[in-house]
């Protein structure tokens, strides 16, 4: 296991895990049972439902958080390089670990490490996404996003029944229920958007710090980007924040021409 010691990473990652039990508690105890005591629907079918998207969300983030995503040193990146280098580019050694960098490996400077498969380092999981953890990064994303649709779902239909029946609610309630409504829908907007980078880099066989330094890779299908996130061939595993096996396939940057051989004869 292994937290980096950043103290604001850490921060942000409490902020985040506080804000989304806040929702739960928000969304279960002011919307489902509410609605569920006025006879809509069974309380614990609709907290069945909704609990095990919100366990999946915050373990994917624990295990994105805690798991190496793919830290370089002068050890174990040879054993990378016979399968991903050619003999045409092995000068490509970082200048601040001074360790061998296989293509879309990038060093980041709040790690002091070079990342294997880097995307960006993300403060929400005070940690970098790499080789090892964007699975557990996309898990994340995914679970969070469908726990708030979910959330914004109740909280809705919490609001409308409060309307047909003429409901009073408390300033507390009221708050809390505002609140929880705007919280669900900032996070909607913001996992919505960093989802959509996440899969068009997928498709484009790219990451998004690749994007930012005009970096653009030959395309592979979108089968074989996937396999290489998850772990090996579609399984129920894909949807469980499990560790993955493996090593990156090989990439061709566009543009790129291995320098020719002199021929001697």
């Amino acid at each position: 296991m292994r937290i980096l010691k950043d103290f604001c990473g850490i921060l942000i990652c409490i902020i985040v895990y506080t804000i989304i039990i806040l929702v739960a508690c928000g969304v279960i105890f002011l919307a489902i049972k509410p609605i569920s005591d006025e006879g809509y629907f069974d309380f614990d079918l609709m907290v069945g439902i909704y609990l095990p998207f919100l366990v999946l969300s915050l373990t994917s983030h624990f295990a994105c958080m805690v798991t190496d995503p793919g830290i370089l040193n002068k050890q174990n990146t040879v054993e990378i390089y016979k399968s991903l280098l050619e003999e045409d580019n092995k000068e490509n050694v970082c200048t601040y670990c001074n360790v061998w960098k296989p293509p879309r490996t990038h060093h980041c400077m709040t790690c002091r490490s070079c990342i294997l498969n880097m995307d960006h380092h993300c403060p929400w999981v005070n940690n970098c996404i790499g080789f090892y953890n964007q699975k557990y990064f996309l898990l994340f994303l995914v679970y969070t996003l469908i726990g708030v649709i979910i959330s914004e779902g109740f909280l809705f239909c919490k609001v409308l029944a409060n309307t047909i029946e003429g409901i009073e609610k408390s300033r507390f309630e009221a708050f809390f229920l505002t609140f929880t409504i705007v919280v669900a829908g900032v996070f909607f907007l913001m996992i919505s958007s960093i989802l959509s980078d996440q899969i068009k880099a997928i498709v484009n066989n790219t990451s998004g710090i690749d994007v930012l330094q005009h970096k653009n890779f030959v395309k592979r299908p979108l089968y074989v980007n996937l396999q290489e996130i998850f772990g090996g061939k579609l399984s129920p595993l894909w949807l469980i924040p499990t560790p993955i096996s493996g090593k990156p396939k090989k990439v061709v940057e566009r543009g790129y021409e291995a320098p020719k051989t002199q021929d001697n004869s």
